[in-house]
């Protein structure tokens, strides 16, 4: 289809030695309700058959015999799609019912290729604004986020006292060591529980406390 005045080309192949060339020249293609039908609806194309563009494009028809003409549009991809022939002798009123028939069910064929083209058109649109809104919502969230002020994890050292942990370690005079975490609301005498449940001192053992690093205090039993 000649796309600047959307329409279809009407291919016309010329034998110049074809007994029928002649006569179709002068009674078909001359005829006043063919030159007027081919004027208000098609693009008219001609060449010798046996040379230059003729002959390339003759190769790409292939017409079987003379007269030849082919309704002929172009692809999506860009080659060339015969839409009809009409070769042999034709009279006038059959070349006009040819390709207005042609005409008719290719309107059709291009109806519903333009429907089909328009749906597409608005699934594509309808795409772009689903993937346009869930850009801009994720492109809010994060600039929501990035303005929230972060809630920095409080230090251990601003913790409620009462429920703090505290590791003690006991190492009794054989060397063997023990240790619990007690809470820093516990007692002492907790710890001197605790040592006594073990069961491995004598009544009267004194206990001190001899060093601490980092809240983990040792015992040294004596």
């Amino acid at each position: 289809m000649a796309q600047d005045e959307h329409k279809f080309v009407l291919l016309y192949l010329h034998s110049r030695n074809h007994p029928f060339t002649s006569p179709f020249c002068k009674d078909t293609l001359c005829s006043e309700v063919v030159v007027q039908f081919l004027d208000a609806n098609f693009m008219s194309w001609g060449g010798f058959a046996d040379r230059g563009e003729g002959l390339r494009l003759a190769t790409t028809v292939q017409p079987t015999t003379f007269s030849f003409c082919a309704v002929v549009a172009r692809s999506s991809e860009g080659s060339l799609v015969v839409v009809q022939k009409m070769e042999g002798p034709v009279t006038p009123e059959e070349l006009v019912e040819t390709l207005q028939t042609t005409l008719e069910e290719q309107g059709l064929a291009s109806a519903d290729k333009r429907v089909r083209e328009e749906e597409k058109r608005r699934v594509d649109i309808r795409l772009r604004q689903e993937q346009d809104a869930a850009y801009a919502a994720s492109l809010q969230a994060d600039q929501e986020k990035a303005l929230k002020p972060e809630k920095k994890p409080q230090h251990q050292d601003n913790a409620n006292p009462n429920t703090k942990d505290i590791q003690i370690l006991v190492r009794f005079p054989n060397g063997e060591r023990k240790e619990r975490f007690f809470s820093r609301g516990d007692k002492i005498e907790a710890i001197f529980k605790f040592i006594d449940s073990l069961g491995l001192l004598e009544l009267g053992t004194n206990y001190r406390l001899v060093s601490s690093f980092l809240e983990k205090y040792t015992v040294l039993i004596k």
